[in-house]
Order: structure tokens, then sequence, then C-alpha cells
């Protein structure tokens, strides 16, 4: 993997890290009433979709257990129709998707490190 992707991947990974320490809500509905943290969401959501648009495809295609295309696709909603957000969208990706991703990542920067380690 080359440094540039290194370096995109460390930064999905922190701010994956950043939604977990954003979001302390339990219940959706706690989460839909705090719009301070929906915002805050919202807008590391898009940075990691931004990022991942910067992933060479060898990154890509050699760590496809991510659906990159989706986590692009979450970023242009929002990006092109904040007004519109799908909050319970957004919700079961940090529930279910940023944890993924989150592991995802942490195991490609290891991996990779592992690599340049031999």
């Amino acid at each position: 993997m080359g440094s540039k992707d290194r370096v995109i991947i460390q930064k999905i990974n922190g701010y994956c890290k950043d939604i977990a320490r954003i979001v302390v809500y339990e219940q959706y509905e706690n989460f839909l009433e705090d719009i301070t943290v929906n915002r805050a969401t919202a807008m590391t959501l898009q940075q990691i979709g931004e990022l991942s648009k910067k992933l060479s495809s060898d990154v890509k295609s050699n760590y496809n257990l991510i659906k990159w295309e989706d986590i692009r696709g979450l970023r242009n909603r929002i990006v092109h129709d904040y007004e519109g957000i799908n909050w319970q969208i957004v919700w079961e990706a940090i529930e279910t998707d940023i944890p993924e991703l989150l592991n995802y990542t942490q195991k490609i920067l290891n991996d990779t490190k592992q690599e340049d380690n031999k």
C-alpha cells in the first residue's frame, strides 16, 4: 500500500473513532434530539466519504470487504441533500457500519504495518 493510501486509511480510522466519541446515545430518539451531535456526525461521515473517494483502486479492490461506493454514496446524500438527510440511515451507519469500518481500517493498518516491517 502506498503512503498516500495509508494516510487516508489512518484518517478514516480516526474519523470513525471521533464518531464513537461524539455519539454517546444508546437510542435513536436521543440521538435525533441532539442537533449538535447530528451535525457533527453528518460532517464526520461526509469527511469519511470524501476520503474514501481518494483511495487508489488497488486498495479498494484488495480491501473489498467494505463497500467503498456505499460510503461515497452516503457522503453524496449528505452533501447534496443536507436538509433531507434521513437520520435513520445515519443512525444505522453509526450503529453498524462505523464500528465495522473502524475494525477493518485498523486491520488494514496492522496488516500493512507488518508488511512494511518485513
